[in-house]
């Protein structure tokens, strides 16, 4: 669904890749056990956190990203969720 962002409505999001200076910034938005015996089900999205993540890496004021319909939202930080796990291949 389009959103409001810089006085338009945008149909598209491009998040550029994020750098460690990101997460020193914003936060890691994803939480995860890695000593668990399957580690990949304890991974958690903190909506907060991912929410600044997209508005910064998508250059987008956090208003627009809270616009965002929930499947949408949920679709884009799960795309973004390997970029903050380790030993998760970023493509």
């Amino acid at each position: 669904s389009p959103i409001p962002a810089h006085g338009k409505q945008i149909k598209e999001i491009r998040c550029r890749k994020p750098s460690g200076g990101d997460i020193m910034r914003i936060g890691n938005p994803i939480s995860f056990n890695p000593f668990d015996e399957n580690p990949e089900q304890t991974i958690q999205i903190n909506p907060s956190v991912m929410g600044r993540m997209i508005s910064h890496l998508a250059e987008i004021p956090t208003s627009s990203v809270e616009r965002m319909a929930p499947h949408d939202f949920m679709s884009l930080g799960w795309k973004l969720a390997h970029f903050f796990i380790p030993g998760v291949s970023t493509g």
